[in-house]
This record gives structure tokens, C-alpha cells and sequence, in this order.
């Protein structure tokens, strides 16, 4: 296993994020919204000769879930992400995966802003 760091971090106004996202300590940035982002950059070690590669992602913090009022509460898929160990994580691969599909996420409208979410 290589650990690697980040090369660069930067937010969705092009503001460096390196230092916050990198740092040991309680400090994290804030992205209050689904227009909010990092975009961060690793340098890819060598690929060693018939080696596959697998990339697993250490982070710390935690995730505040935007809701969007579109119908009422499904209390089936809250009940699998409360109580069904996997079922966060599976469920979004799913929703990403329809995400890249379609470009639109399942009970968001669409974004007519020209602004696009990344």
C-alpha cells in the first residue's frame, strides 16, 4: 500500500482548501449547499507491472445530508439507512451511478442556474 497526499485542494470559488482539508485538527470546510465542492488533485504513483490498482479514500469529519421536500418521506430507505449495516453506502453508488447516467439526482430538480453541479 502507498499512502499518498493531496497535491492541491480547492473550493468551488477557486480558493485553496489544501490546509484545511489536510490538517489534523477540528477545522473542516463548510459546504452548505449541493453547489458546494473540493476539487482535489493526488499524484498517481507509478502503475507497478501487471498490477491492478485500487484506490481507498481515509477521511474524518462528517456529512450533513441535504434534503429536498419533493414528496413525502420514503420510510422504507430511512429504515435501510438507519438499521442495515452497508446500505448508506451502497445506496450511493446507486444514486451516483443515475447521477452520471442522467446528470440529475433522484428527487433534486433540475439546476436551470447554467451553474451545474460537479
Amino acid at each position: 500500500m502507498t499512502r499518498i497526499v493531496p497535491r492541491s485542494a480547492t473550493d468551488a470559488a477557486g480558493a485553496n482548501v489544501l490546509g484545511t482539508l489536510g490538517a489534523d485538527d477540528d477545522s473542516y470546510p463548510d459546504f452548505p449547499t449541493r453547489r458546494d465542492f473540493a476539487h482535489i488533485e493526488y499524484p498517481a504513483p507509478p502503475l507497478r507491472s501487471g498490477a491492478a490498482r485500487t484506490i481507498f479514500a481515509e477521511t474524518r469529519g462528517w456529512y450533513e445530508v441535504h434534503m429536498h421536500r419533493t414528496g413525502p418521506p420514503d420510510l422504507a430507505a430511512i429504515a435501510r439507512l438507519t438499521n442495515e449495516p452497508g446500505f448508506v453506502v451502497r445506496r450511493g453508488l446507486h444514486d451516483y451511478a443515475r447521477f452520471r447516467r442522467t446528470g440529475q439526482l433522484a428527487g433534486v430538480e433540475a439546476d436551470t442556474s447554467g451553474a451545474g453541479m460537479r
